[in-house]
């Protein structure tokens, strides 16, 4: 078998985002539609079978009722090709894993000699993802994604600027995990308190500026600003116990 990756020029490299915006067939992508949220997800094919591990997190605190709910529509669940699935709570985090027996998202991936950039995402019911690979590849596998999911639904874009790039692997990390915690008003205060320089040294704005910039009180912009910094602080704290503790902690 030939090798396609011999004598590799960087320049002949792409890396291109993708947007379906059609949940066809995906378990995650109906919990995600119907719990208007965003779950991040890591698949992989168990070697030596036709499996695929499926890990997920989602901050959303009713997902797992929508799993209940898909899990006792049997039909969809074999549609699927979910051979098991578990889920349970880790403090505000929900994490969902399971077996799925065939994966066509990343048999579409595997077939066309591209490479998944993991984790990939769905928001509001559409999957978000990047791929890498020869442009040749590249246009070869967006041709059969647009096949197979319909050309309607697939939007792409090649990333060629690094900072393109830097958003949208932040965008489908667990950083966006912890940003869907806080509440609409707990992010336009930190915003409009970040913009207005309320967290420099020495600070450029007071609380009472952000409140006359939001017509808002000083007492509800202190408020705003202390939950949604705990809720920051909390993850950022249990990070580095997880990461003091160690992976393999026995």
């Amino acid at each position: 078998m030939k090798n396609t990756w011999s004598r590799l020029d960087i320049e002949d490299l792409g890396i291109v985002r993708v947007r379906i915006n059609s949940p066809y067939n995906s378990f995650f992508g109906m919990v995600s539609e119907l719990s208007d949220s965003r779950i991040i997800i890591s698949t992989y094919r168990v070697l030596g079978s036709d499996d695929y591990y499926v890990l997920a997190l989602s901050s959303e605190k009713d997902v797992g009722v929508y799993i209940d709910d898909i899990v006792k529509r049997e039909k969809y669940v074999r549609r699927s090709k979910i051979k098991r699935l578990r889920y349970h709570y880790i403090d505000d985090i929900l994490v969902i894993y399971g077996v799925k027996s065939k994966c066509e998202f990343l048999g579409l991936i595997e077939d066309s000699g591209v490479v998944l950039l993991t984790p990939y995402i769905f928001y509001k019911g559409a999957r978000e993802y990047l791929v890498l690979g020869r442009r040749n590849m590249l246009y070869r596998y967006l041709d059969n994604v647009e096949k197979y999911y319909g050309i309607g639904h697939v939007v792409w874009r090649e990333l060629s600027d690094p900072e393109d790039l830097v958003k949208s692997i932040l965008g489908g990390s667990i950083l966006s995990i912890i940003a869907d915690r806080l509440t609409e008003q707990e992010v336009r205060v930190l915003k409009t308190a970040y913009e207005g320089g309320y967290f420099n040294y020495p600070k450029k704005s007071r609380q009472t500026d952000i409140g006359s910039m939001l017509d808002r009180s000083k007492v509800t912009i202190s408020i705003h600003i202390r939950k949604a910094l705990r809720k920051i602080v909390s993850d950022v704290i249990k990070t580095i116990y997880y990461t003091e503790q160690g992976l393999f902690s026995f």
